[in-house]
């Protein structure tokens, strides 16, 4: 989405969804997935603000410029799923609320490493608790998200985001089966 426009998260109006509310007091583990363009790291930035207003320390992790951080948190850029591993596991070593965004982008260069170190990031992240992203992508003509069937089985709370005009939604595929509607107004999010 940002990769289009430049757009600086200043906060958050509105209360988070409950399945996200809930996922961050609870540490449990969260997986935003979508297109590109549809909201997943406005979605992530939002949370890491609301995770720093909980004095939940959290440390943002981007593979590619484009995934940075929206809003003004700690952040740190990875290269290789080695170096997502060791990052998460280095803040989760320190109590911090870990963001990965995208868990998966790194996944085709070396699918038989991701096949290992993509669960065992979710597995750590099952315990302590954070979030991921992971971005959708074509297929042999259809839609997929790499290492989909790993995220899932770590993962408490699930989410799709879409874009639909000038708003954003996220639905909820598990625990269950609900709908959250966002918007960017002013660079400010918006909980609709």
């Amino acid at each position: 989405m940002h990769g289009e426009m430049s757009i600086t998260l200043k906060g958050v109006k509105g209360k988070l969804p409950i399945f996200l509310e809930l996922s961050l007091r609870e540490r449990l583990s969260t997986f935003i997935y979508g297109l590109p363009g549809s909201g997943k790291t406005i979605v992530a930035s939002a949370i890491a603000l609301e995770a720093l207003r909980l004095g939940l320390n959290p440390l943002y992790i981007y593979v590619g410029s484009h995934n940075s951080p929206l809003s003004d948190v700690d952040s740190v850029e990875a290269f290789t799923m080695d170096d997502i591993l060791g990052k998460v596991l280095a803040a989760a070593f320190k109590g911090r609320y870990v963001i990965v965004d995208p868990i998966n982008s790194l996944y085709s260069s070396d699918p038989k490493l991701a096949s290992t170190v993509v669960p065992a990031i979710m597995s750590l992240l099952r315990r302590v608790g954070g979030l991921t992203i992971g971005v959708v992508r074509e297929f042999g003509g259809s839609l997929s998200t790499p290492g989909h069937r790993l995220i899932f089985a770590y993962t408490h709370v699930i989410a799709y985001t879409s874009k639909e005009g000038d708003s954003f939604r996220l639905r909820f595929v598990k625990p269950g089966s609900r709908v959250a509607a966002f918007r960017l107004r002013g660079g400010m999010l918006e909980w609709l």
